[in-house]
């Protein structure tokens, strides 16, 4: 047994004999809703495409296509409203577009 791991066992044998264990503890984030891995296929001409895409609005592809996805099953699934207007703003490097879009609806900012 290497020294350092003598070194993390008598760290670990001291956290257990401490009274103030639960200060200690480590606050883990809440549970993830329960989701499952599926692969498409995308064809290599549009995946710089995606890419790029992802960096204009700060996220990564995976989460783009993600959120794609979510928003079809959405707007498939869910009844619809010819009264609400639905409207995706913009990253908040993109500000000046929101302003833009906001002016041509005659909403104030």
């Amino acid at each position: 047994m290497s020294d350092r791991e003598r070194e993390m066992i008598a760290f670990v044998a001291g956290i257990e004999d401490d009274e103030d264990v639960e200060e200690a503890a480590v606050q883990l984030p809440p549970p993830r809703r329960p989701s499952q891995v599926y692969s498409i296929r995308i064809p290599v001409e549009r995946i710089e495409q995606l890419r790029l895409t992802a960096v204009e609005r700060g996220t990564t592809p995976t989460a783009l296509i993600r959120e794609w996805v979510i928003e079809r099953l959405d707007e498939r699934h869910e009844p619809q409203r010819p009264d609400l207007l639905v409207v995706n703003l913009p990253q908040p490097a993109t500000a000046d577009v929101t302003t833009s879009l906001l002016r041509s609806l005659r909403v104030s900012a």
